[in-house]
């Protein structure tokens, strides 16, 4: 595991456990990337959570995808402390943002396999304008700078359109199931994509057992499979320890993991050497209870080594949950 993920793991560890706090908001946004030295234009989006801390302060994860600008196609986690202005008739709100960007950018290069995987730790700034349109509805604007030392610099545009938490938690709040049993087995069908120039795609599917610690706390274990990929196989064990957040009454959860992936079987990269024996794994997960034992899941996997072999790993599947 790379010093920076390292880093972005933590830091999405400690922002995870600040999520219930009042004033909680959703929110995702569509824009343009632009570089520093104006030359080129790309798409850019963003999904942005962001919860008040005090009347006038308010705090934010998001993940953000800047898209292909020239030689970069560059996404990663930001951490942002807000100064946010009181509302004008309810309405509008200026907000200004600072802190940390980890971020993953595979950069084209001359040599080699054409490409490479670089890992760092940026600053984000951001001007935020927020419409509220509706009680829970809301339109909002962020203007962010990108300042990333050995990279490239960036800023982007983006608009989105968001809700309100706390309506949903007190909607679902009445219709709370119990806590969940201790032990989770779940079967998985996704799809890889390898962080390379051209992002080639295979199938995977894989099975996990989750072990319930403290309400807040989970281990797992799984094994991957991802058989069909250019370059053969790629099949091993993960495990991972969880930070959960229980959401509307137990019905749901948000819960962010980090471990080792070890291959048991290596398939080909794109430079003609094997991957990784051993890769880092940085994982967001969200589960939705449809009955107290029979569960759905939705999990995001970025692998990544020190050797520009990342890739990403998204798995739908469904869970029984039994035990104490």
């Amino acid at each position: 595991m790379t010093r920076a993920a390292t880093r972005w793991a933590g830091a999405l560890w400690l922002a995870l456990a600040a999520l219930r706090a009042p004033a909680e908001e959703l929110a995702v946004f569509t824009g343009v990337t632009d570089t520093d030295d104006h030359t080129s234009v790309s798409y850019s989006w963003e999904l942005e959570y962001r919860q008040a801390l005090r009347r006038y302060l308010d705090f934010s994860i998001a993940y953000l995808n800047e898209g292909h600008v020239p030689g970069h196609h560059r996404d990663g986690a930001t951490a942002q402390i807000w100064a946010v202005s009181p509302l004008w008739h309810e309405r509008l709100s200026l907000a200004l943002g600072f802190g940390p960007y980890f971020y993953f950018d595979t950069q084209d290069v001359g040599s080699g396999a054409g490409f490479r995987d670089y890992h760092g730790v940026g600053a984000i700034a951001t001007a935020s304008l927020s419409y509220y349109f509706a009680p829970s509805w809301f339109m909002r604007l962020n203007l962010s700078e990108v300042h990333t030392p050995g990279d490239e610099d960036t800023r982007t545009l983006v608009l989105g359109v968001g809700h309100t938490l706390d309506t949903l938690f007190e909607h679902f709040g009445g219709f709370a199931l119990e806590a969940p049993a201790g032990s989770e087995v779940g079967l998985f069908f996704g799809q890889t994509i390898d962080n390379t120039a051209n992002s080639p795609r295979s199938r995977a599917f894989g099975l996990e057992y989750r072990r319930t610690l403290t309400r807040d706390l989970e281990l797992s274990a799984g094994w991957l499979n991802e058989s069909d990929g250019h370059a053969g196989s790629h099949n091993g064990l993960i495990g991972q320890a969880w930070l959960v957040d229980p959401l509307f009454g137990h019905r749901a959860t948000l819960s962010l993991g980090a471990g080792p992936y070890v291959a048991l079987e290596r398939r080909e990269t794109a430079d003609g050497e094997l991957a990784a024996r051993v890769e880092g794994v940085v994982s967001l997960s969200v589960s939705w209870r449809f009955a107290p034992h029979v569960l759905a899941r939705f999990t995001w996997d970025r692998g990544f080594t020190n050797a520009s072999q990342d890739r990403d790993v998204v798995l739908l599947g469904v869970g029984w949950r039994f035990g104490n």
